[in-house]
């Protein structure tokens, strides 16, 4: 079992879309992205990154592919 763990910088943004997350990630690194959707996060680079959260997540792997799915609560018995 493989267990991901990761941080997140802006947890008083959790209430955003997903899409809105994606579109904005989108504009910033992917070199064929046209045009720029509103940035309703701010300045992150100026934040406080001591308030993050932590999210711990089980990995699953199909072949090749690894996938990170969410869940609001998980136990390592479940997956072993």
């Amino acid at each position: 079992m493989y267990i991901a763990c990761a941080d997140r910088w802006i947890p008083d943004h959790m209430d955003y879309e997903y899409e809105e997350y994606k579109a904005l990630y989108e504009a910033l690194f992917d070199p064929d992205a046209t045009g720029r959707p509103e940035n309703r996060f701010g300045d992150d680079s100026a934040r406080n990154t001591s308030i993050a959260d932590y999210v711990w997540l089980p990995l699953r792997f199909d072949g090749e592919m690894v996938y990170i799915d969410w869940k609001e609560e998980w136990r390592i018995e479940d997956y072993e």
